[in-house]
């Protein structure tokens, strides 16, 4: 685990995808592998943000899920079982509760930067869905 954030650390995180990858080959199953990042550059450097969004992620998914901070801020989150429309109301909800928990009410939301991509129909690895997601992360605007 990284204790700055309390998720567990990016490789640790990719063996994770690798492994519910196998399980949704033999199973024929979904994944949805989700970025978020907030906007401002300086925010999602800082590493007691980085610590606040660990443990408001960590209390919030399902134990099916999983998640992370990469080495560049964002937070990566793996929903197993997920896929198209299911995986964006997961990543809605999961932006409202960062929003309520990290910000006070007299605060505005921190707008979010997403991207997703899903297996199998962006690519069958961890690597190829990786670099897929950040493709489109980089195309997107803060929402």
């Amino acid at each position: 685990m990284d204790p700055e954030t309390t998720l567990p650390r990016f490789w640790l995180f990719l063996a994770r995808i690798r492994e519910e990858i196998q399980r949704a080959q033999r199973h024929g199953r979904v994944l949805t592998l989700c970025a978020l990042e907030p906007d401002g550059f300086a925010v999602y450097l800082d590493t007691a943000f980085r610590g606040k969004v660990g443990r408001a992620v960590r209390g919030h998914l399902r134990t099916t899920d999983c998640a992370t901070v990469d080495h560049s801020g964002r937070l990566l989150v793996l929903f197993s079982e997920t896929a198209g429309s299911g995986g964006e109301a997961a990543a809605r909800r999961l932006v409202k509760t960062l929003n309520s928990l990290l910000f006070d009410e007299e605060e505005k939301p921190r707008r979010w930067r997403a991207a997703m991509v899903f297996y199998p129909q962006d690519g069958m690895s961890a690597d190829d869905l990786l670099q897929r997601l950040h493709g489109l992360l980089v195309t997107r605007p803060a929402a």
